[in-house]
């Protein structure tokens, strides 16, 4: 299979799928500390080893990593093949995975009926919120179903608490719930893809896609906040359009210069399910609600695949972006890095392009260009590849831990969870190998 083959050039099988291309670790010091020289963006082909398959062979989704504050990563994904959220664990970097016993269960749950399943997202806590939530404590928010995926009438957005990296998990509270879709006046009455973050005032954050206001807004971004992790507030928009054919979605947000909060999100309702971003100060105040933001699209030149002759074109991230911030790649501004689903063109898609690309951004957003993705796929399939894929740094800030799903084990249709770790110092231009 062309997409097997296309993977398997960085990937030698052995148990689990094992390293890749090779390399060591970065210099002593970040960006910005001391003499460092003037840097200019990232290599095309970055810098990576580890690239290994560590989940079982089912299909899956929705891939998340942090890294704990003792250098543990977590990761998680959704498994189509069981209920409830599993957890991913390594100790050595990446290098291997070993896979909770236990899954994470929503706190009702009833076997496959009633249980957590979709959208699972990590957060390492930055700082104390409240009394229970301390600095390093592992958070996880989820999409719990009561039926199965075929057969649901409402969803709830959840809060669970890691506080041994991972090891195990205990609800913490219940964030947002839709009303009862047989109730509801509409078969659009959910919510769904939680994300979390800590806001200027030290609130605990989930922003999400919200539907439950389906009258007036086909899907709108909302975000609620949290003194305590058990208290939530009222629902705030952040994007709700009047249009009823858009539908902002999967939002994401990190820091970024200055420390402030860029976010990125999905718009289903135009022609490639386009990425667009726009910040706020505080996390608090993110501008209108009807302003959707800024699109990102970057001006490329490609080979075109029907005539073979070079073109200009428009290159696009489209579907379930994922955003990080690191201080390399720009003395300045650093770099944005966004994943997305797939890259779309305007036009025929390019000769033996991959399927998607990361997008960075060398001036916060301004202008962007592409960056070959570790874990990229070359054909699609039916089970998604690469929906929601993501990535975070390390605690030191030199690497960039990336997990994606995507056709990786041999004789498997499956979309299997990825693993790559991506040097950041080496992967810059004119860095020495």
């Amino acid at each position: 299979m062309k997409a097997i083959g296309k993977l398997m050039a960085g990937i030698m099988l052995s148990g689990v799928l094992a390293c890749g291309a090779a390399c060591t670790g970065g210099g002593d010091n970040p960006p910005g500390d001391g003499d460092q020289t003037p840097q200019n963006g990232f290599s095309q082909t970055l810098t990576y080893t580890d690239k290994a398959a560590f989940s079982h062979d089912a299909n899956h989704a929705y891939a998340r990593i942090v890294e704990a504050d003792d250098g543990t990563l977590i990761a998680t994904g959704e498994d189509f093949s069981d209920s409830g959220i599993p957890i991913y664990r390594s100790t050595d970097q990446g290098k291997t995975f070993t896979k909770n016993e236990e899954n994470v269960h929503d706190p009702n749950y009833e076997g496959y009926a009633f249980d957590a399943r979709w959208q699972p997202t990590l957060y390492v806590l930055p700082e104390d919120v409240g009394t229970e939530m301390k600095k390093g404590d592992i958070l996880l928010v989820a999409t719990s179903i009561d039926g199965s995926a075929e057969t649901f009438y409402q969803t709830v957005l959840n809060l669970y608490i890691s506080k041994d990296v991972g090891l195990t998990w205990s609800f913490m509270s219940e964030i947002t719930r839709s009303k009862n879709m047989a109730n509801s006046d509409g078969n659009e009455n959910g919510c769904w893809e939680g994300n979390l973050y800590v806001n200027a005032e030290g609130m605990l954050t989930c922003i999400f896609a919200d539907e439950t206001d389906h009258k007036n807004h086909s899907q709108r971004i909302a975000l609620k906040t949290t003194a305590d992790g058990k208290t939530w507030s009222e629902l705030q928009e952040v994007v709700a359009l009047d249009s009823p054919t858009q539908r902002p979605g999967m939002p994401c947000v990190t820091r970024i210069k200055d420390g402030k909060y860029l976010l990125t999100i999905e718009m289903v309702g135009e022609n490639g399910v386009p990425i667009y971003w726009k910040t706020s100060d505080d996390g608090i105040d993110w501008g209108s609600v009807t302003d959707k933001g800024t699109k990102i699209q970057a001006e490329v030149s490609v080979i075109d695949a029907i005539s073979g002759k070079e073109r200009k074109t428009t290159a696009f991230p489209g579907s379930s972006p994922f955003c990080v911030w690191t201080p390399y790649g720009n003395d300045e501004y650093g770099t944005i890095f966004v994943t997305a689903q797939r890259t779309e063109y305007a036009g025929s898609r390019p000769a033996d392009a991959a399927m998607m690309d990361f997008f960075v951004s060398y001036d916060l957003g301004a202008t962007w260009s592409l960056v070959d993705h570790p874990i990229a796929y070359y054909e699609n399939n039916n089970n998604r590849p690469a929906y929601s894929n993501s990535m975070c740094l390390s605690q030191d800030g030199k690497h960039m831990y990336v997990v994606n799903t995507v056709l990786a084990l041999e004789n498997s249709v499956n979309n299997v969870l990825v693993f790559a770790n991506v040097d950041l110092e080496k992967s810059l231009n004119g860095a020495k190998s």
